[in-house]
């Protein structure tokens, strides 16, 4: 039997929770899951917007929409799997969102960041969220620790590869998830506060949507996805909306993006045994696709690039290039994609956080300025046909 729209109308402000299900007729429920699953049945017959405790109509469905039932399809037809990935970080996924919604009290709503979810299914390990926040003190640590001397540009592209491959894998599961009907999620803000970051207030959230649409005038961006597609923009336009938020706002030391989400549906549990073996295959598959990036890139850039200057590197090509024409270059990057991602990876994420903070230098080294210097000094010499 469905609810009563009878005595509701659109437009009518309902005071709570209790004034609105004895219009409805329908019972009260206990606790904030069940009346979760209670609205996603009401939005079959009328929409509303919350405000606070009140429930405003704003439209009355003349017939209810059909209810979808997921249970008994296929796993195939119910979550429209897609990708290698899709099976493993979808159940995996669940498994820790339901381990996150057991600790929760007064609300359903779990909070979290697509690198807690990418640590807790197997995409990365431990060290991933430590370095990245502390990419000096990582670099200084590997150097010391693992003998990878190479430039900066080959770990900031493994960190791109990474950070990519962790919103791609992340946000099309969720996006299963939602259409199928087993959660309900949006992207939310947080602030950080070292050690910890909490969800914002609401003046703090209303002052990071005043901050964003200044500095997209300023920078003359008309929609955010031009920002969040493109790494360069996006990196300058997070770090002026910090230091406008920061301005009214001294405590805030970083403003990150993650997700609310609510589950819909009740999951079967996975065994630990079976949680780690997912986590294995998934973080193998993840590795594979991640070692599949650095010839490419070495490829492309020595397509792009060449030789040059008979046989020697032209010395007016940019730092990062060097880097990627290394012919350790996909060594290195394997080596960082290992520590940054491998599970059985060695935990270096105390000697990150305890190593002594040297600056890293992003150009060329002195002895490559000067190589460069000699090499191009020795080809003019050549070509004016002057003698020693």
């Amino acid at each position: 039997m469905g609810i009563k729209t009878e005595n509701i109308s659109v437009g009518q402000c309902v005071k709570n929770y209790k004034e609105l299900c004895s219009l409805l007729d329908d019972t009260i429920k206990e606790g904030a899951r069940n009346r979760q699953f209670q609205h996603k049945d009401w939005e079959r017959y009328f929409s509303f917007d919350k405000n606070g405790h009140k429930y405003i109509i704003t439209e009355i469905y003349s017939e209810p929409i059909p209810k979808v039932e997921n249970r008994g399809k296929s796993e195939g037809s119910r979550n429209n799997y897609k990708g290698i990935y899709a099976e493993i970080i979808d159940v995996l996924l669940l498994q820790y969102l339901l381990k996150e919604e057991s600790n929760l009290k007064d609300t359903c709503k779990i909070y979290t960041t697509n690198n807690k979810i990418a640590e807790a299914t197997g995409i990365i390990n431990c060290n991933y969220r430590t370095a990245f926040s502390n990419q000096e003190k990582f670099y200084n640590t590997v150097k010391k620790e693992f003998d990878i001397k190479t430039n900066t540009y080959c770990m900031k592209d493994v960190f791109d590869m990474i950070k990519t491959k962790i919103r791609e894998i992340v946000k099309a599961s969720l996006d299963r998830l939602q259409k199928s009907e087993q959660l309900e999620y949006e992207s939310c803000y947080f602030v950080y506060m070292s050690p910890t970051y909490r969800p914002p207030y609401k003046s703090e959230l209303d002052a990071i949507h005043i901050a964003e649409e200044d500095t997209m005038k300023e920078m003359g961006v008309e929609h955010k996805k031009q920002i969040d597609n493109n790494q360069k923009l996006s990196k300058e336009f997070n770090n002026k909306v910090l230091k406008k938020v920061q301005e009214k706002f001294t405590y805030i030391q970083g403003i990150y993006k993650g997700y609310t989400i609510s589950l819909w549906d009740d999951f079967e549990i996975k065994s630990d045994i079976e949680i780690k073996y997912l986590m294995k295959k998934l973080n193998h598959l993840v590795i594979d696709s991640l070692c599949d990036k650095p010839p490419k890139i070495y490829e492309k850039t020595k397509e792009e690039n060449g030789e040059g200057w008979s046989g020697s590197r032209n010395p007016f090509l940019k730092p990062w290039v060097y880097d990627r024409l290394s012919n350790k270059y996909i060594q290195h990057c394997n080596n960082f994609i290992n520590i940054l991602c491998n599970i059985k990876a060695k935990n270096i994420s105390e000697q990150i956080i305890n190593c002594k903070n040297r600056k890293i230098i992003n150009g060329l080294t002195q002895k490559q300025r000067e190589d460069i210097h000699n090499n191009f000094a020795n080809k003019l010499i050549d070509q004016l046909g002057f003698d020693d």
